[in-house]
Parts: structure tokens; C-alpha cells; sequence
């Protein structure tokens, strides 16, 4: 009886020390190349209040890739508190990622609980059908291994006392990544290899340190946008100002207050987008496009 309660000990012993490995040895840690992830199937995803609505327009990543340098965000779960953590240390980089025209995108896996994943971050949202951004070796970490590793109380802790909250909603196992693209180069990748793993943010600051500094538009010009979440054309505006590298402010009049000011501000125009370069009123998406097709969209900019 006392040998077989030893081997049952070491045997435990043997799976503690064999989940808490770096999960690159027992999972496998592949990073994708350019190529591989260029041909992802994207939709892009508008949130409502309710559910999250998956846009028809199938797009491949290589369109996104080519408009601007993108630091894109593969998240394991949308209603994990690690992953909404990691949201929120990116987006205290907006200044540094706007001095470089960097867009910020997050790809998902699942829709479920995309709607509640982070409200006030102004990203873009895609479905990633193939789960591209996730491979090309997916790495599943089983609920057992996570569970048995230090690290997920550790960052479980860190997270709680940070503040950030989350559900426990959605397929978790899947673990996500982060990718900085520029010219069809990989400048920067982070493979998740636990629950909670951050992103090395020193790591990730040295390599934005070599893109260069675009034109600050948007100090000089003060470019503002009004929107809303699930306005297709303001997603539009937005993509073409995000194409030409233009900073911009961006507004969500769902806040009544923020509405009450657009409204005042334009004279009565309540539909949105409502864009504004300085204090010239431009209009919305199709006098933003009409602008830009007469190249004066450039004059105004310069």
C-alpha cells in the first residue's frame, strides 16, 4: 500500500513537471510565414448591441497587408480576461503605433462574445475562417494542462488585480498569437504558449522603433470622424483614411452626448459618418471619397 501511494505521488509529480514545460516542447511553436497567413480568409465582423454580425465580403489577409503596416491580434477566447488584458497593453501603445501609421486589428476564431470583447477599443474585427492565424500548427493546450500549470494562477492573479474581467463563454483551448506585418515583411511575432502569456512589450516596441514616422496628419489638421459601430460607411471612410496613412479622432455618437455635439456641429446632420479636416466640414463617406478621387483630399492634408 505505501509503494503504491509513491508511485501514484511521482506519477502526479511526473504530470506537474511535465505541464509546466514550456508548452513549445509538448505542444509544438510554429510561426507562420508571410505567405501563409497572406491568403487567409477574413470577414470582417461589425458588433451590435446584441450579437455580433458577420459581414458577406469574404476578403484574403494579403488586402489588409498591403494598405498599411498592421499589428495584428489572433485572440484564443473574447471573453478571456487574459486576452482582454493584452487588448488593453496594445492599445496604451496607440500613440507610438499612430506615429507609424500602424493599424490594429484582431482576428477571431469564433464570433461568440466578439460584441463584448472589448468595447472601447476602436479596431478592426475579422472572422479568420481557416484559422490561418492560429497555425499553420494550431496548438490546443487541453483544460487539464492549463490547469495544472502555475502560470495561469500567476497571470490569474495578475489579471483579477489589473481590474480586467471576463466569461468563461467560448473555446478557449485554442491558443492565439500577435503579428506585426510591414511590406509583406513579418517584423514581429508572439505565439501564445500559455493562458495569460503577454506579449513582450519591449520586444514589440523595438520593432515598431524601425518603421518609419509617418506625416502626423491629423496633429495638423486635426482629422475628425464621427461613427457608430455598425455603420458600413463608416467602416469605409475610416479604411480609405487608414489606406493614405491619415491619424484620425474618431468619435462612436451612440454616446447621446457625443450625438448631441455632431449635431450641433454640423447643423443638423444626424446620419453618420460625419468627417472633419480642421474645422472645414467635408461631409460624410461619399464626399470623403469624391475628395479623394479629385485629389484634393491630398491639398487638404499637405
Amino acid at each position: 500500500m505505501i509503494f503504491l501511494s509513491y508511485g501514484v505521488m511521482w506519477i502526479f509529480f511526473g504530470v506537474l513537471v511535465y505541464t509546466n514545460l514550456p508548452t513549445r516542447y509538448t505542444i509544438g511553436y510554429m510561426v507562420p510565414t508571410i505567405p501563409y497567413l497572406a491568403t487567409a480568409k477574413l470577414k470582417k465582423i461589425v458588433t451590435t448591441t446584441h450579437q455580433p454580425i458577420v459581414l458577406e465580403k469574404e476578403i484574403q489577409a494579403i488586402e489588409l497587408f498591403d494598405q498599411s503596416p498592421v499589428l495584428i491580434m489572433a485572440v484564443r477566447r473574447p471573453g478571456c480576461a487574459f486576452c482582454r488584458k493584452q487588448a488593453s497593453l496594445l492599445n496604451n501603445l496607440s500613440d507610438t503605433l499612430q506615429s507609424r501609421g500602424v493599424r490594429l486589428i484582431a482576428v477571431f476564431h469564433e464570433t461568440l462574445g466578439v460584441d463584448s470583447f472589448w468595447p472601447n477599443l476602436q479596431w478592426d474585427l475579422y472572422f479568420d475562417m481557416e484559422r490561418r492565424f492560429y497555425g499553420p500548427k494550431e496548438r490546443w493546450l487541453p483544460l487539464w494542462h492549463g490547469a495544472l500549470r502555475l502560470s495561469t494562477y500567476w497571470h490569474t492573479y495578475k489579471t483579477t488585480t489589473s481590474g480586467f474581467k471576463g466569461d468563461l463563454n467560448g473555446e478557449g483551448r485554442l491558443l492565439g498569437g500577435m503579428y506585426l506585418i510591414h511590406k509583406n515583411q513579418l517584423l514581429f511575432a508572439h505565439l501564445e504558449e500559455a493562458w495569460g502569456d503577454e506579449v513582450n512589450v519591449d520586444a514589440l516596441k523595438l520593432a515598431l522603433s524601425k518603421l518609419k514616422l509617418t506625416k502626423m496628419n491629423n496633429v495638423m489638421h486635426n482629422i475628425t470622424i464621427y461613427t457608430t459601430k455598425t455603420c458600413p460607411y463608416c467602416i469605409r471612410a475610416k479604411a480609405l483614411l487608414q489606406q493614405k496613412n491619415l491619424i484620425y479622432t474618431e468619435i462612436n455618437v451612440e454616446d447621446e452626448s457625443e450625438r448631441a455635439k455632431m449635431i450641433e456641429k454640423t447643423g443638423g446632420k444626424r446620419s453618420v459618418p460625419q468627417i472633419f479636416i480642421g474645422d472645414q466640414y467635408i461631409g460624410g463617406c461619399d464626399n470623403l471619397y469624391a475628395l479623394e478621387k479629385k485629389g484634393k483630399l491630398d491639398e487638404l492634408v499637405s
